[in-house]
């Protein structure tokens, strides 16, 4: 299978994209309602949420204190019919400060629904991360 008809790569990539333009809602059509979600850190952000709603919640926040400015920008996606690791450069302006940093996104998937069930955020420089989203 050539890698732009790969499912979960399409799904990734739609869902980067409607999260850039704030197309919350639509980001449903990918993620499992009872989603575990995993963010790195010591900062309002951090921790482990679950559902739906609450990832919805968490997305609008990391938009709305960066002024719309976060994003992820893919570079790379390997996948398997469950798992894909999605490597990153996270960006976003707050308070001054510029966040331009390398990360990775793992995401786990139901191979029935091929919707998300759990995805983790891994940061290089988690004292600058704990620092932006602080501020």
């Amino acid at each position: 299978m050539a890698v732009e008809d790969n499912a979960l790569i399409k799904l990734l990539r739609l869902g980067h994209m409607r999260f850039e333009h704030a197309k919350y809602e639509r980001l449903a059509e990918g993620i499992d309602e009872n989603v575990v979600w995993h963010t790195p850190g010591d900062h309002p952000l951090s921790g482990t949420i679950v559902g739906l709603d609450a990832v919805f919640e968490w997305l609008r926040k990391s938009a709305e204190v960066t002024d719309g400015t976060f994003r992820a920008e893919i570079h790379n996606i390997a996948t398997d019919d469950s798992l894909a690791a999605v490597v990153s450069t996270y960006r976003g302006e707050r308070k001054g400060m510029t966040l331009v940093m390398p990360g990775v996104q793992t995401f786990r998937f139901d191979p029935v629904s091929n919707k998300v069930v759990e995805a983790r955020i891994w940061v290089y420089d988690d004292v600058f991360v704990n620092k932006f989203w602080s501020a």
